[in-house]
Formats: structure tokens, C-alpha cells, sequence
């Protein structure tokens, strides 16, 4: 409870700020859920009412199309593109006597309206009435012409050259009363004239249409069954119902026709209609004079959990946050305990102590392999520092050896006092020039040189050993390109006193000694290889793998005197350039004599002086400073 009480109100800056942060986060996400969830509830209304907006807008404009194409292709077949009816329809409808009409008017009269119902599935047939003689005839799909006895009165109001609109009650009545079924179980029609002139109507032409098409039309659409969908004419006669009631009792006698249909920025009207709430949308075609409306139950809408969703999710999202808050608050706090331990234990010169590594990649954990890196380069730059100068007293005191080596002071004054005793003086002069030249750089304090002084200095060696020894050549190979960069002084010499000692071969004429050098690129670093060989005697199998164990050992590990020279190069070359650099001592492919390869990173001298004053001023000014 008490770390509970702690991580909820934290002290520091940056932990009360997340705090802060997600009691924002929580606040907001409740309004916004508020605001989300009554949003979301006024589209799905509008999704929903949208359907029954786009279902009567398509039977509206498929009630229209019918009434477009009526005078277009049924006035045009039977006028056949005339300013008068088909003659044969003519002559039916002022025949006096049914059995007037010839064979022929029939089959020219079946023919010319079965060309017309072909062309349209819904088109169930023909009412043909004689506003003269008061027939009136029924053609059906079937190709079949009956004449109908019975003539109900309601023909007589039929105006000539006027459209109208026939609804299903209205024809029911013609085919009941004559006792003749239906040809659809819901029908209406769309009339026209019939005429020889303008001033000559003959009768009418009633054209009987099944209501399929329209409720195939809104099976389209995704409508609940309780909802209804109705085409009004002129007078409120019902063209069409949806749920096959085309009883006139229908429309309340409240209900209003000029109620607009819903767009995206309302909703249908609620409204009152025989005792029950409907929600109401019409839309009124004046041009035709009909009216498309739906009315759908006021309880009929779907149940919406929208609001409690989101509510409950921007709870949940609250509470998750907290959770992670804590956890997070938890978790880091134990981290940071963790370096304030290990900064601790370095502040008190335990240069060895390392943080325990955490598992993941996160941000502490980067904080605590960077920390433990940092540690290990302290480390590491300490004990270089400490070390380097124990090897370079080393180095000093060999190079001090080599300089006043008895032996070889010796055999080159011998050598001056013959070329003198001989008259040869320039030669003596060149031998004793060489001589301080050597001297010289022996004492220089320099620890770096480029690879062209010590080339140069090798030379020197390499012109004076000619004095004394006759029979051997040398050669210098390296690209003018690799000359600035630098190295350890007396990196080379040892390795060209190690040839006078140990390789020439006396009894060879053709001794020759070699330095090529090259470069190369490995994992994006620049690397320069120098390779020193010669093809004097050659050193035995055993020899060569101690020395190759012996340079790839731990360069402080071997206390042993015994080949000091090339052990000591491997040291100082371990020493400035690390891991970067190593010595690999091999014998050539002809099997004589002996080569050794230098490999090192390219690194300017001055480069070199300031890594290793770097790493010295580092190691002062560390945890023993203080």
C-alpha cells in the first residue's frame, strides 16, 4: 500500500507529469466518448433511414420511367410514327357489334399490342374501351383478345388527350365484375387516347402494369417488414402498396402529403398516424402527379449500444493507462535504483562493478549498456595507460640496448678504419654519416613516425649493413599514397636487424630483402598491410607456430626475454591500434626464408599522438583524481 501510495503521488518532475498526463488522457477520452457515442448514434439513425430515403427514391423514378416511356414506345408502335392510331384499332373500337370485327382487324390488333408487351415483362396487357360505342376490350400477355360485356361506369369519366393514373381498386372492378381474373394480383394503369385526328377520339387505350416491378425494386434494399412503402395519384387512390393493403382506409385522415423527404441533415418526421408514431417521408413528382412516401414504426428503429460501447472502451482505456502507469512507474523506479547502485559503487573506485544487464531494449536498459560500456572503456584506458608506460620503458631500454650494441658499434668502425687504411674516404664519410643519422633517431622522443621517415631510417640500416655484407639486395615497396600515415618508431628496424642476425644466408650471392606495402578496406575500415620477407634461411615449422602462439597471446602474459624483438613490436602495435592490428609470421611459397606481415589501421602520427593523449588525459582526470 505504502509503494502504491508513492507511485500515485510521485515526487519526481517527470514521473508527475505522466501522471498528469494520463488523468488528461482519461478525461478526455470520457467527454470524447460522450460526444463519439451521440455522434455515432445520429449516423447509424441516418445509415438507417438512409436505406428507405435511397429505396423510395428508386421506386419514385422507376414509376416515373413508366410514365416517360407511355407516350415514347407504346404511342409510337401503335401510331406507327403517324399523327393517327393503327387502322385496325380503329376499326375495333367503331365496330358496333363485336361481331362485326373480321379475323383479320383481330390478328392485325393482337399483333401490333403483342410487339409492344414483348418488349417489357411487366406489361400484363391492354384495356381497349370505345368512348362510342362503349365497348370494351381486354388483351392479355397470352395473345388473347376477349371482349368484355360489362362496362363499369367509372370509364365514362375518361377524359380524352389526358394522361391518368388507374389504380388497382380501380381496375378490380372491371375484371370482377366481368368475372375474368387478373392478369397480376396488383396492377395500375396509364391511359391514353385513341384517335383518327385531333378532333376524332375514338377511345382509350388503358395500359395494365404489375406492381412486381416496384417490390422487386425495394427487395433491393434492406427494410424491415414492418415498414411500408406507398404511390399515391392525384386523389389519394393507391397506386401501390408494399404490404398488398390497397384499401383506400390506409392513409389516416390526418396525414399530411407535403411532408419532405429526409436528406443528411434530418431525419423523417415522427408523427401521429391512426393512434401510433411513424416516422414519415414523402416525396411528391409533380410533373407526373403522383406522391412516393414510406412510413415506418416509431418502435421499429434497431437498438443502439454505440454510446455504452465507447463509454465502457474510454473506461477501459482510462484504466489500462493507469495500470501502465503504474507498471511503467514500477519497473523504472527499480531501474533507476539499479544505476544509482552501480554510480555509486564507480563514485567509490570500483572501477569492476558493472550494472546487472535487464532483458528488452528499452530505454534504461540502453542507459545501462551504455553505462556498463563506459565503465569497461574507463577500465580498459586505466590499465592501457598504466601498462603503456611500463611497455615503453620496455621499448625504451631495448632501444637503448640496440643503439650501443657492442657488436654492431664495433663491425662499423672496423669497416670506416679499412675504408680509411684503403683511401676509400667518401665511403668512410658515408659510413660515419649514417652512422649519426642512425644515433640520431635512436635518441628522438618521439613515439610516432610516418611510414616514410621510418622507411628512410631503414634505409640508413640497409645502406650501411652493404658495407659489411656484399651479397644481398633490398627493396622498398609502398605507395607513395601510404607514406604520411603513421606507426611506432622502430617499428621495422628490429625486423632488419633480426634478417642480419638470423636470415642472410652467407653462402648465397643473391640475398634480397623486401617491405611491400598495401592497402585494403575490411568492415568500412582502412587497413595497411606491410609485408617484410626475404629468402635467407628459413626457420623451422616449430619455431614459426610458437611464434605465431606466441604473438597471438596475451601481450602482458609473457615474461620470457626470448625473442623480445618481435614480441616487443606486437606489443606497442597492440597497444596504440588494440584489436585492429596483428603480426603473421609465415614462410614463403618456395619454401625459403622468412616473411612477416604487419597489418594496422590507417591512422595519421598526429592522429596517434592525440588518441593517446586522449586516452591518458581520461585516465587522469578518472575516479583516481579525486
Amino acid at each position: 500500500m505504502r509503494k502504491l501510495r508513492k507511485l500515485l503521488l510521485p515526487k519526481g518532475f517527470y514521473t508527475s507529469m505522466f501522471l498528469l498526463s494520463v488523468i488528461i488522457l482519461g478525461v478526455f477520452s470520457l467527454f470524447s466518448a460522450l460526444i463519439a457515442g451521440s455522434m455515432a448514434q445520429r449516423y447509424e439513425k441516418a445509415q438507417y433511414f438512409k436505406n428507405y430515403d435511397y429505396a423510395l427514391r428508386s421506386i419514385s423514378d422507376t414509376f416515373a420511367q413508366k410514365i416517360v416511356d407511355f407516350p415514347n414506345g407504346i404511342a409510337l408502335k401503335i401510331t406507327g410514327g403517324t399523327t393517327r392510331c393503327n387502322e385496325s384499332l380503329c376499326r375495333l373500337l367503331e365496330a358496333r357489334d363485336y361481331e362485326e370485327i373480321t379475323p383479320a382487324i383481330r390478328s392485325n390488333v393482337i399483333s401490333v399490342l403483342h410487339s409492344i408487351v414483348q418488349n417489357d415483362n411487366y406489361l400484363t396487357g391492354f384495356l381497349l374501351y370505345s368512348s362510342e360505342e362503349g365497348h370494351l376490350y381486354y388483351y392479355s400477355r397470352l395473345s388473347s383478345l376477349t371482349y368484355l360485356p360489362r362496362t363499369p361506369d367509372n370509364f365514362s369519366t375518361l377524359k380524352p388527350f389526358t394522361r391518368q393514373l388507374i389504380s388497382d381498386e380501380w381496375l378490380s372492378d372491371v375484371f370482377t365484375e366481368n368475372g375474368i381474373q387478373k392478369p397480376s394480383s396488383h396492377i395500375y394503369g396509364l391511359t391514353g387516347t385513341l384517335f383518327r385526328s385531333a378532333k376524332e377520339p375514338i377511345g382509350s387505350l388503358i395500359a395494365l402494369y404489375s406492381t412486381s416491378e416496384l417490390t422487386g425494386v425495394l427487395n433491393r434494399y434492406p427494410l424491415d417488414e414492418d415498414s411500408t412503402f406507398l404511390i399515391t395519384g392525384p386523389d389519394n387512390q393507391i397506386l401501390f402498396s408494399s404490404d398488398q393493403n390497397y384499401s383506400a382506409a390506409l392513409l389516416p385522415a390526418d396525414f399530411k402529403p407535403d411532408i419532405p423527404v429526409s436528406d443528411s441533415g434530418s431525419f423523417p418526421a415522427l408523427l401521429p398516424l391512426g393512434g401510433k408514431n411513424y416516422y414519415v417521408s414523402s416525396l411528391p413528382n409533380r410533373n407526373h402527379a403522383f406522391r412516393a412516401f414510406y412510413q415506418i414504426p416509431g418502435n421499429s428503429l434497431p437498438a443502439n449500444y454505440t454510446l455504452s460501447l465507447i463509454f465502457s472502451l474510454s473506461v477501459c482505456l482510462f484504466l489500462v493507462s493507469l495500470c501502465m502507469y503504474l507498471i511503467t512507474c514500477f519497473i523504472g523506479n527499480k531501474k533507476v535504483n539499479s544505476i544509482r547502485e552501480g554510480m555509486k559503487h564507480i563514485g567509490d573506485t570500483n572501477l569492476s562493478y558493472r550494472i546487472p544487464p535487464t532483458k528488452g531494449q528499452d530505454e534504461f536498459s540502453q542507459i545501462i549498456s551504455g553505462f556498463n560500456l563506459m565503465c569497461d572503456a574507463l577500465q580498459e584506458n586505466v590499465e592501457k595507460s598504466y601498462i603503456y608506460e611500463l611497455q615503453q620503458k620496455k621499448s625504451d631500454l631495448y632501444a637503448l640496448q640496440t643503439s650501443i650494441n657492442p657488436h654492431f658499434l664495433y663491425n662499423t668502425l672496423e669497416i670506416i678504419r679499412v675504408q680509411l687504411t684503403q683511401g676509400k674516404n667518401a665511403d668512410a664519410s658515408q659510413m660515419i654519416l649514417l652512422l649519426s643519422k642512425i644515433y640520431r633517431s635512436q635518441t628522438n622522443r618521439s613515439m610516432y613516425v610516418s611510414i616514410g621517415a621510418e622507411l628512410e631510417a631503414c634505409e640508413n640500416f640497409m645502406v650501411l649493413y652493404q658495407y659489411r655484407f656484399r651479397n644481398f639486395e633490398y627493396e622498398f615497396d609502398v605507395p607513395s599514397g601510404l607514406l604520411p600515415y603513421g606507426l611506432p618508431k622502430n617499428t621495422l628496424q628490429p625486423l632488419i636487424e633480426n634478417y642480419f642476425v638470423h636470415g642472410i644466408d652467407p653462402a648465397r650471392e643473391d640475398n634480397l630483402f623486401t617491405i611491400i606495402g598495401s592497402s585494403f578496406v575490411k568492415n568500412e575500415v582502412e587497413y595497411i598491410c606491410l609485408e617484410v620477407s626475404d629468402n635467407g634461411l628459413c626457420i623451422s615449422q616449430e619455431k614459426l607456430e610458437a611464434l605465431r602462439e606466441k604473438l597471438s597471446g596475451n601481450i602482458y602474459a609473457d615474461k620470457k626475454e626470448e625473442g623480445f624483438a618481435l614480441t616487443n613490436i606486437n606489443n606497442r602495435l597492440k597497444i596504440v591500434f588494440g584489436n585492429d592490428c596483428s603480426m603473421n609470421p609465415s614462410i614463403p611459397m618456395d619454401g625459403a626464408g622468412f616473411s612477416m606481415s604487419l597489418i594496422f589501421p590507417k591512422r595519421l602520427p598526429v592522429q596517434l599522438e592525440e588518441g593517446m593523449s586522449r586516452t591518458v588525459l581520461e585516465n587522469r582526470s578518472g575516479p583516481g583524481a579525486r
